[in-house]
């Protein structure tokens, strides 16, 4: 099985490459066409380059945006699944284990609490226990990655990837060159930095460390086709 942050990775990766190579394609024709400047055909030849370099790069980025919205729309059901997913039979016995308890400490819920971190039904169940018991607690809070905190994960992704696949430079940059040509300040945004790994992927577009990074992609789930 592959993670489907691996595959979103991989799509906006290669979506990079192509984008880039697009793009060092249309410089060599225009180069190649400067001999001609004045001529007759220059302008008209000119104009076709940059036409025919429009039209595949607005094939290429419909089609990584249909790509990864595929993607994206896997992980929210992935996450929808893991919020309902029962306890495993090991956690399962420990819940039933502290039902059978004249007397709940606090030691035995949070001891609990660890063995159930992956699981957030069994995190809210023991949040119960603990409120029966006279002892309230917030235990569906130490879940590794809240399903609630992965789904805006998710969100976020969406919107960079439609302005990912809109420009190779970022929005914060082209809106900062936006309002400094209002007051007559000429800037030139350079290029969004290009990413070669997974990690600085999700770095660059969620700003998760590794460790957030591994944790997001173990549950947001993963296709069983490659």
């Amino acid at each position: 099985m592959i993670s489907y942050a691996e595959l979103l990775f991989k799509l906006a990766y290669q979506y990079q490459n192509e984008r880039a190579n697009l793009l060092s394609e249309k410089a060599e024709r225009l180069q190649a066409l400067e001999k001609y400047r004045g001529s007759d055909g220059y302008t008209t030849d000119m104009r076709r380059v940059e036409s025919e370099f429009f039209e595949r790069l607005e094939g290429l980025k419909s089609t990584f945006l249909e790509e990864s919205n595929v993607v994206l729309s896997g992980m929210t059901k992935s996450l929808s699944k893991r919020g309902m997913a029962a306890p495993t039979d090991e956690q399962l016995r420990i819940l039933q284990a502290l039902r059978m308890k004249n007397t709940l400490t606090r030691a035995d819920l949070d001891s609990a609490a660890e063995t159930l971190r992956d699981c957030p039904v069994g995190l809210s169940i023991l949040d119960d226990m603990a409120q029966e018991s006279g002892q309230p607690a917030k235990y569906h809070r130490l879940a590794a990655m809240s399903a609630e905190t992965a789904t805006g994960i998710i969100s976020g992704l969406r919107e960079q990837m439609k302005d990912f696949a809109e420009s190779d430079r970022s929005r914060s940059g082209r809106l900062a060159e936006r309002f400094l040509e209002k007051y007559g300040t000429v800037v030139t945004v350079p290029e969004r930095r290009k990413f070669q790994t997974k990690n600085e992927f999700f770095s660059m577009f969620c700003g998760l460390d590794p460790e957030d990074a591994a944790e997001f992609e173990r549950i947001s789930g993963g296709n069983t086709h490659d």
